[in-house]
């Protein structure tokens, strides 16, 4: 997934067409409207609709991306990166839908929900600190901002499921607002990927 020149260097030596671009474009349009309910921007109170784009997009595109970069030899970045991800929202996408019984088998005791929530997100947290650090290690800053950025997101709606409940709402509100940030940088990593991709395509080397 990194940018620093991988997408040249790929195509050098594999025929497949790149997918990163899409993981991520995938990854951050989720991430993004995952935030926007975390915020309680526009009056939207439920999670519901993140559902779709979390199964669609954060979950099965992004998952297909990365076995396409994982043709291609990108073992960091599309096997480990975004097919990580993916997990991430198939998983959030399968605690939200009724039909699962997950979030149903903790009805009427709110404290324990939110303190399993917070356990499985506390993995997550850990996940993007291995990302952010190496991303760091490879000379990959974009990369290790955008995780940075969302380890903050992680982090902070964590902590906010074990803290009284209107702290908790206030710390995700805050978390929400690094994921914004985090898609943000996502859509510009994508934007010069695909950019770089394109150019590769358009000039390709010749031996």
């Amino acid at each position: 997934m990194a940018y620093n020149g991988s997408v040249k260097r790929a195509s050098q030596t594999s025929s497949i067409a790149t997918a990163s671009p899409l993981g991520i474009l995938c990854f951050s349009s989720t991430t993004l409207i995952f935030s926007v309910v975390n915020m309680f921007l526009f009056g939207i109170r439920h999670p519901h609709i993140v559902v779709g784009m979390a199964i669609g997009a954060g979950g099965l595109v992004e998952l297909l991306a990365g076995m396409w970069e994982f043709a291609r030899g990108n073992a960091f970045g599309g096997t480990i990166v975004l097919a990580s991800y993916s997990a991430f929202w198939l998983s959030f996408a399968a605690i939200l839908i009724p039909g699962t019984g997950i979030a149903a088998g903790y009805e009427g005791n709110m404290e324990e929900l939110f303190a399993a929530l917070g356990v499985y997100l506390a993995p997550w947290c850990i996940l993007t600190y291995i990302f952010m650090d190496i991303s760091w290690r490879r000379g990959d800053k974009l990369y290790a901002a955008m995780f940075a950025s969302l380890l903050c997101t992680y982090s902070l709606a964590t902590a906010g499921k074990f803290v009284e409940f209107m702290t908790g709402i206030m710390m995700t509100a805050v978390g929400g607002g690094f994921g914004v940030i985090t898609s943000i940088i996502g859509f510009y990593i994508g934007y010069k990927e695909l950019l770089a991709a394109d150019q590769v395509a358009l000039h390709p080397k010749r031996d």
